[in-house]
């Protein structure tokens, strides 16, 4: 994708805030399905300096490891959908 008109390159930065949001900081429960909510952040550009990401962040950590507790007296794989980088730094090891 050129990145040489302005619209481009607002395109361009729209879609990596939204992979960046999905991928790294509020994982998507499923990896395969695209989140809606993550895309009303970055629809402006200046939205996600607003957005108070610690906070956002750690209640996606919170409510990841509240489902994981559920999931794990069911038998099969589970899978921790939080930040985990951000949970390494939290819980000392």
């Amino acid at each position: 994708m050129p990145v040489k008109e302005e619209q481009s390159k607002s395109n361009f930065k729209q879609l990596l805030s939204y992979f960046l949001i999905e991928k790294i900081l509020i994982c998507a429960p499923d990896p395969k399905k695209l989140c809606s909510s993550s895309w009303r952040i970055v629809e402006d550009i200046d939205a996600p300096e607003q957005v108070n990401w610690a906070i956002v962040i750690f209640d996606n950590i919170c409510d990841s490891l509240c489902n994981l507790k559920h999931l794990m007296h069911e038998s099969g794989q589970h899978y921790f959908k939080g930040c985990a980088p951000i949970l390494e730094v939290i819980i000392p090891v």
